[in-house]
């Protein structure tokens, strides 16, 4: 990421019409997500499943006991993560890592799971030709699936990656309807199929909303366990705070922020480390609508110049 000294005008923040439509559009999924689930109907529609597919060479089994024992003499029981969105860009880049042990660890083998949907099938295919290419020692069955259920089947890990891109322009608040229903369902398949201490990290923005929505969709899974990936607009507020000050960002600590990745979020950065004076600067009402600001700016000018940056942070 590139900055300079330089910010233009703010933009003004959403109204609170923006921000009140967001949050009854929330509250809208939650009551339909609560009265699907006392449905009888709903739950016996899930009951029959499509087989999740074993991919290439994972077609065969692999009992890590035949291993040569030098090999695997450290090695922990299988980990199984399913995917969402597995074929889009960001998957592209944390399935290798998944599979190198660059995640869990290089005791740790894995079991990929990943869903697509009927339009992205063959992308899915492609991916899992090139994860079978790429002889991980520890990635021990790759499978994929468009039923979420099948998918989610036993899994330790969930790693909620699809969803409906914003457009330009678009607020997040836009998204709810479709990105909300995408979480319910995907909730309930969670519920219903993933291992009851399941880890549950929701990338897919607005991902604070639709990590609210999985969770409540899956209550037999602890609270806990569910997670939303808001770690870019952690780092933004500190490095766009750090420059205000003439300070690099290492010395910003103590960030919080709240709300979705949108103008109505908040940030704020409580304290400089080893540099006292300017810990009001932080706390500074003035400073944290800057803040605010320059970090919406910052956001859309990365959307406006490299759309593919979700690729790494989301």
């Amino acid at each position: 990421m590139q900055l300079t000294g330089k910010h233009t005008a703010a933009r003004p923040c959403a109204p609170r019409t923006v921000r009140a439509a967001g949050r009854a559009r929330v509250v809208l999924v939650r009551a339909e997500a609560a009265a699907a689930a006392a449905n009888p109907a709903t739950a016996a529609k899930h009951q029959e499943h499509e087989e999740l597919k074993r991919y290439g060479v994972f077609k065969l089994a692999y009992d890590t006991s035949n291993e040569d024992p030098s090999l695997t003499k450290a090695w922990q029981k299988t980990v199984k993560v399913a995917v969402t969105g597995a074929s889009g860009q960001i998957s592209n880049h944390l399935l290798f890592m998944l599979a190198s042990g660059e995640v869990f660890g290089k005791n740790q083998p894995v079991a990929l799971q990943l869903l697509g949907s009927d339009r992205s099938f063959g992308a899915l295919e492609g991916v899992a030709m090139e994860l079978e290419d790429s002889l991980y020692p520890l990635l021990r069955e790759v499978s994929i699936g468009t039923d979420p259920y099948a998918v989610f089947k036993d899994a330790d890990w969930a790693l909620m990656i699809g969803a409906k891109p914003r457009g330009p322009g678009q607020e997040r608040a836009d998204l709810l309807d479709q990105n909300g229903r995408i979480f319910v369902d995907q909730g309930k398949a969670l519920d219903a199929s993933a291992s009851k201490n399941c880890k549950v990290l929701v990338v897919g923005n607005p991902c604070n909303t639709n990590a609210l929505i999985a969770m409540e969709n899956a209550p037999s899974i602890p609270r806990k366990n569910f997670h939303a990936l808001t770690r870019l607009d952690e780092n933004r507020a500190k490095c766009q705070l750090a420059l205000k000050a003439g300070k690099f960002y290492t010395n910003v600590s103590r960030t919080t922020i709240w709300g979705n990745h949108s103008t109505t979020q908040v940030r704020l950065a409580s304290m400089f480390a080893g540099d006292d004076s300017l810990t009001s600067l932080a706390s500074s009402l003035q400073v944290v609508m800057w803040l605010h600001c320059a970090h919406y700016q910052s956001c859309c000018g990365i959307n406006a110049l490299h759309r593919p940056s979700a690729a790494c942070f989301a």
